[in-house]
């Protein structure tokens, strides 16, 4: 069916026609405010475009209808109009209050989630999905992939056989800054491990963006034998942009491939919009076209109407903010409708967080008031959410049959005490610790998603003794450093200065990685009996800072960075001599010229070379 010219052009006044028309009763005024609070204009065309092919969904509250309908249900049941129905469930036909589309339909949280139900791939029970094997095929919480390596640590390895002129600090950086969640890290782990060649010319070809991101950090951080891909139509190694013919391509060639005769001007580009038929607009003729580009009232500038008002349109800049008085703070400020009472609330009450008045556990606030807050639970009736748990005999929400809690209290027995039956005295405090957290939700994605978890197993089982240096061993990421701090916190490991280590660390690597041993018996009497021996006496047992972290770490390889210089030139710091000092000064290759110095000034006075002069800035 074509849709309306009058929806497109008008769309708060073509709605508020429709719903005035099944309820007579609510005013016009009231239907319009409504109305420019279900969204922007784009929105309100879709709005418009449905109500005007079919307004049998006001008073039946069924789908399929696009989401911006449902809100508009909620809107005005809100504002009090009898008229209207509000949304109902697809699936039981209850009527809703907050709703979640899946499809073209609306369903309850209950429904949606019986709808996201899956088989899982190894144990055949309809389970929400948590995670998928390498395979593809779905699995459940309780049934994770056989692959459980670190797929920071695959990731590493391949892309340092690929290019060994990158360290495992620089790719486990350049990995972090594509996917910092375990799961999507792991999907790119098995891409880059089944075809490396994508990281050497054939990345068009890759399933997924993240390996282009990939590729652009690594080249970024220095990398010489990763290469760029060149797009697959004009051979030029540009940014990629999207999908053509299966393979990744550069922003010119996908327009020209989607290039059609303009509407107007008949000229074969990509298409920047529609008009009101549906006919394809350039970007040249798309400024003319009256549906698009209006005068505003109050600038009176020719520019995309954001917001109607009964005077004339405005644009996004002249358009004023709504204002409401926050239903649980009581301020009158920028509000928006909460989903779930359907009162205006403040930004500021949206991400606070508080004791629930009833059920007495700290959650986010969703109704209340900041004296008595009301978490999600409470805010509805309970018969809708609640109910009573099996295991434990409280109410609350449950999953699986039971409340969050015990679940958590079911996976730490699992993971803790495993097939021994009995948790280490070390870990007992760990293990009471998480069990009585308040949240225990969060606990429990943080064991299921992060790669911690099948450390914490081995550490149960007796396949790792539990000390630092253990922990030192495995490869460097967030999740093993957040695991050693709830250690610590829990009394099961020794408190420490986690930065000195840290810098003992790199110290360690920096000095272990250089072949020349000459230089590396000098950088070893820099950084660990100059270096580090300074920032302890400074720090006199105290915890050691991160600029301290960060300067030495920068002085050791100007340090690093000055001798391979000298070596490239069949030169030692013992036998250069000032000009050649002046040369690497003034030269391309020069870098962190200020902590080079401090380098040079320490070798004076050792004695190294009393020949050259270094002055201090």
């Amino acid at each position: 069916m074509m849709q309306p010219a009058d929806a497109l052009v008008d769309p708060i006044g073509t709605v508020v026609a429709v719903v005035t028309a099944v309820d007579p009763a609510l005013d016009s005024d009231t239907a319009r405010q409504v109305v420019e609070e279900v969204g922007g204009r784009a929105r309100r065309r879709r709005l418009a475009a449905a109500l005007a092919g079919d307004a049998s969904v006001l008073t039946s509250g069924r789908s399929p209808a696009p989401m911006a309908v449902g809100d508009l249900l909620l809107a005005l049941g809100a504002h009090g109009s009898t008229g209207v129905s509000l949304p109902r469930c697809a699936t039981c036909g209850r009527e809703l209050t907050s709703m979640q589309q899946h499809g073209e339909h609306w369903y309850c949280s209950v429904c949606v989630r019986r709808l996201s139900l899956r088989p899982c791939a190894s144990c055949g029970q309809q389970r929400p999905v948590a995670s998928r094997d390498r395979a593809g095929p779905p699995r459940c919480g309780r049934c994770p992939d056989a692959d459980q390596r670190d797929p920071l640590t695959v990731l590493t390895r391949v892309i340092t056989r690929v290019d060994s002129s990158l360290s495992a600090d620089t790719v486990a950086d350049a990995v972090r800054r594509v996917f910092s969640r375990p799961g999507n890290m792991r999907r790119l782990a098995w891409f880059i491990e089944d075809r490396p060649g994508l990281l050497t010319g054939d990345g068009a070809q890759a399933p997924t963006a993240a390996v282009l991101r990939l590729i652009d950090e690594l080249r970024a951080a220095g990398a010489q034998k990763i290469i760029r891909p060149a797009c697959p139509h004009c051979r030029r190694i540009v940014r990629l942009h999207r999908r053509l013919q299966g393979q990744w391509s550069c922003r010119t060639c996908v327009a020209k491939a989607n290039a059609v005769p303009c509407s107007r001007c008949e000229t074969a580009r990509e298409p920047a919009a529609r008009d009101a038929h549906r006919d394809p607009l350039c970007p040249h003729c798309l400024v003319s076209d009256p549906i698009n580009l209006e005068d505003c009232l109050r600038c009176r500038r020719r520019r995309r109407v954001n917001t109607r008002t009964p005077d004339g349109p405005l644009c996004a800049t002249c358009v004023p903010k709504t204002t409401a008085t926050c239903s649980v703070c009581g301020r009158t400020t920028p509000c928006t409708v909460s989903k779930t009472t359907g009162q205006p609330w403040c930004p500021a009450c949206a991400r606070a967080r508080a004791q629930c008045s009833r059920c007495r556990r700290w959650a986010a606030i969703r109704a209340g008031t900041r004296e008595a807050a009301l978490c999600a639970s409470c805010a509805v009736p309970e018969s809708q959410f609640w109910k009573t748990c099996t295991t434990c005999g409280t109410g609350r929400r449950l999953i699986a049959g039971a409340c969050s809690r015990c679940h958590l209290h079911q996976h730490l027995e699992e993971l803790l005490a495993g097939s021994t039956g009995g948790i280490r005295p070390e870990l007992q405090v760990l293990h009471d610790t998480l069990a009585a957290v308040d949240r225990p939700a969060t606990v429990l994605n943080w064991l299921r998603r992060s790669t911690a978890s099948s450390v914490l197993a081995e550490l149960a089982t007796g396949q790792r003794p539990l000390g630092h240096d253990v922990l030192d061993d495995l490869p460097p990421s967030k999740p093993v450093e957040h695991l050693r701090s709830v250690l610590v916190a829990t009394e099961a490991l020794p408190a420490r200065d986690e930065q000195l280590a840290r810098i003992e660390r790199l110290v360690t690597q920096i000095v272990n990685q250089h072949s020349d041993p000459e230089d590396k018996e000098l950088l070893h009497r820099y950084a660990v009996w100059h270096v580090l021996r300074r920032i302890r006496q400074r720090n006199r047992g105290g915890d050691t800072s991160h600029g301290q972290l960060d300067m030495a770490r920068q002085r050791v390889r100007a340090a690093v960075g000055l001798l391979d210089w000298l070596r490239t030139r069949g030169l030692t710091l013992a036998t250069c001599g000032q000009a050649d000092l002046d040369a690497w000064l003034t030269s391309k290759d020069a870098s962190r010229r200020a902590e080079a110095g401090h380098f040079v000034r320490w070798a004076i006075t050792q004695r190294i070379n009393r020949n050259l002069q270094f002055a201090a800035t």
